[in-house]
Order: structure tokens, then C-alpha cells, then sequence
């Protein structure tokens, strides 16, 4: 299945995947499955034959529905509409080849969080943050992204 992120073009954005160019100055906003189902920030979450409900407002797709990330979280309001996604990488991601690829798609982080065990870099406009984490634990390492709504709510 061929899918896209809604995202600047970059060899590596979301884990290699094959991206389409949305606006230039804007952050992620949305993720293509196929051209009938797209889940993008701020509207109603309606791919849930795609995805497993894990409590009233999450979701996670099912296997095989988009590449590029071993799990995907939907996060939605009481609504119903689309807050937060979040996208876990395999093992062999690498942090600071990730945080290289979406510096230059994105330029330089808005903010940069660092402790010993974690590290976030962030990227945020008026209606959108992204956040490239790394958390340690022992030897391993795991690699997240999240897209956050900052939309103001009607």
C-alpha cells in the first residue's frame, strides 16, 4: 500500500517514506492511507475500519496500514476530531539521522528539550507542533514522532 505524509519532501521524513510537498511553510498536518483515507489534525477521525480502538479517544492503525512506523496512535477529542498523532519506529531508526532530515525539511527546531534519558526536538507553528523524541532506556533506544492540533477550538 502506498501512503504519504503530509510534509515538506525530504529523503527520510516519517521513516523513508515516499512524501508529497504541502504547503512550504507549513508542518505536518496530515497522513495519507490511500487516496479515499486521509487522517489529518483538527477534523473527525473517520478510518475507523483501518484502526483498533484501544480506549474511547484512541485509536491505533492497524498493521500494514501505513509504512514507515512500526505503531501509529490516534488521539482524538470528545468530538471525535483528531489531536494528536503519534508514530513509534523500529529499532534500526536513527535518532540523529531523523533529527537531520527534518532539519533540513523544516529548518531549525523551535525548541530543543534534553535530559539524560530523553531528548526532544520540536518544531511548532500556530496550528501545529511536531516533536521528534528519543527516550534511553538501558541500550535501547525509542525513536517517536507526534503531530499535535494547536488549533484554536470552535
Amino acid at each position: 500500500m502506498v501512503s504519504s505524509v503530509g510534509v515538506l519532501t525530504t529523503s527520510l521524513a516519517l521513516a523513508a517514506l515516499p512524501v508529497r510537498a504541502q504547503q512550504s511553510e507549513a508542518l505536518f498536518r496530515y497522513i495519507a492511507l490511500s487516496p479515499l483515507d486521509t487522517i489529518t489534525l483538527g477534523r473527525p477521525f473517520g478510518s475507523l475500519q483501518l484502526a483498533d480502538r484501544l480506549s474511547p479517544n484512541v485509536y491505533q492503525l492497524k498493521p500494514g496500514t501505513f509504512g514507515g512506523a512500526e505503531r501509529i496512535r490516534v488521539l482524538t477529542d470528545t468530538n471525535g476530531l483528531v489531536t494528536v498523532m503519534e508514530f513509534q519506529y523500529a529499532d534500526s531508526a536513527v535518532f540523529s539521522d531523523m533529527l537531520k532530515d527534518y532539519q533540513a525539511s523544516l529548518g531549525a527546531p523551535t525548541s530543543n528539550d534534553s535530559t539524560p534519558r530523553r531528548h526532544v526536538v520540536a518544531w511548532q507553528d500556530a496550528h501545529t507542533r511536531f516533536e521528534l523524541t528519543v527516550v534511553t532506556a538501558g541500550l535501547q533506544q525509542i525513536i517517536s514522532t507526534r503531530m499535535i492540533d494547536l488549533s484554536p477550538r470552535r
